[in-house]
């Protein structure tokens, strides 16, 4: 793969320093926005290093307590912004070798320890950006603050004595505590395992054609692909790279709440289900649904349209579902519904909808179809 640079941004064209820079130089975020204004350096000596290819692993090392290396593989923090919802990180890889082409970025697989829960999470988190040379990657990460404001402690401790414990909702509620996120806090933060899929795999060899996969019944099928992966464990070898090393960081974190605005509603419905609160911040919009009875959280779709009556767009796969991307839309109001699951899927969801101007066949908005197909709404006002 040859080496490439993208030049469209003024700040790259002017040769900026890319670390201390990323957050004003990219813009590929889930939940876009001019995070420049707002992201803060790590340290100060991060916003002015030049670490161009001629490097050593040392002299990255001297730059910065972000900076670490493994095998030829060095990874650099350089700029936070967290809100109330999440926290995001800018990330640079650069590798000795060339860095192949991967079909979407590279993710990694971490370990979290917050001062703010006893509980330790690992998770595989995607950072989101782009290829800047042929030995360099640079993005984002986010991390869902929801998710990790949990202790599970109770949890595991009850799964380590019985390895055959189930848990369900009502266990999950019984054992797992939410917790107060504060404004300063701090992360100790180990990445592993940067993994990219590859943009032009080999084809993989299932051991039938496509017909015949395809002329399966779902069952067939699972129970085909199950008998046949355990008899290839390595049929998907060749499919991504991985680098393998242990980065380690030690963060400390200090929340931005100046955009947060928080709505409660606390309000149910005659089916028991409606939402806690609705909680905006600069570049994302979380709803928080509720329900009475947590088993039924599975039947039911958060939705929210802007105030032109558009869809609004999820930020990411793999964050809450229930959290949208702002992304230059007027919310100054929103409508927030809960659609049954299966009429969601089948039905009612569609890019089209997040067009201006689109409606039915038979002339109605997506908000006068909505009203009428959902289970729950509110209409919800913002300063």
């Amino acid at each position: 793969m040859g080496a490439f640079v993208c030049i469209s941004n003024p700040s790259i064209a002017a040769g900026l320093p890319f670390v201390g820079h990323i957050f004003e130089r990219l813009d590929k975020f889930a939940y876009p926005g001019d995070y420049s204004e707002v992201g803060e350096p790590l340290e100060a000596d991060t916003v002015g290093a030049e670490l161009d290819n001629s490097q050593s692993a040392e002299e990255m090392e001297a730059v910065s307590e972000y900076t670490k290396t493994v095998d030829g593989m060095t990874i650099t923090l350089s700029e936070v912004y967290c809100n109330a919802q999440a926290l995001n990180i800018t990330v640079q890889i650069k590798s000795e070798e060339p860095l192949p082409e991967t079909s979407g970025g590279f993710y990694c697989y971490t370990s979290e320890k917050y001062s703010f829960t006893p509980s330790v999470m690992d998770d595989v988190v995607y950072i989101k950006g782009e290829m800047i040379d042929a030995y360099t990657y640079a993005g984002v990460m986010r991390f869902d603050l929801n998710e990790r404001a949990k202790d599970d402690s109770a949890l595991q401790e009850v799964i380590g004595k019985d390895t055959g414990f189930v848990t369900d909702a009502e266990v999950i509620d019984k054992y797992v505590k939410d917790v107060v996120v504060p404004e300063n806090f701090t992360l100790h933060l180990i990445m592993t395992d940067i993994t990219g899929d590859l943009l032009n795999p080999e084809p993989i060899d299932y051991g039938k054609s496509v017909e015949e996969l395809n002329a399966m019944s779902e069952k067939e099928w699972h129970d085909y692909m199950v008998q046949y992966e355990n008899e290839h464990p390595d049929l998907y070898e060749g499919q991504s790279v991985s680098y393998k090393g242990t980065w380690d960081f030690e963060l400390d974190i200090t929340m931005d709440n100046t955009a947060t605005q928080v709505v409660e509603l606390n309000d149910y419905n005659e089916l028991g289900i409606g939402f806690e609160k609705v909680v905006k911040d600069r570049f994302e919009i979380t709803m928080y649904d509720a329900y009475k009875d947590e088993s039924k959280r599975i039947d039911y779709f958060p939705v929210m349209l802007d105030a032109d009556g558009i869809l609004m767009d999820y930020g990411s796969v793999g964050g809450l579902v229930n959290t949208v991307a702002i992304n230059g839309r007027d919310v100054s109001k929103v409508d927030i519904f809960l659609i049954d699951w299966d009429l969601w899927m089948e039905e009612l969801k569609g890019d089209k909808w997040r067009q201006p101007g689109a409606m039915t066949e038979d002339g109605r908005t997506y908000r006068e179809l909505l009203l009428e197909k959902c289970a729950y709404h509110k209409e919800v006002v913002f300063e």
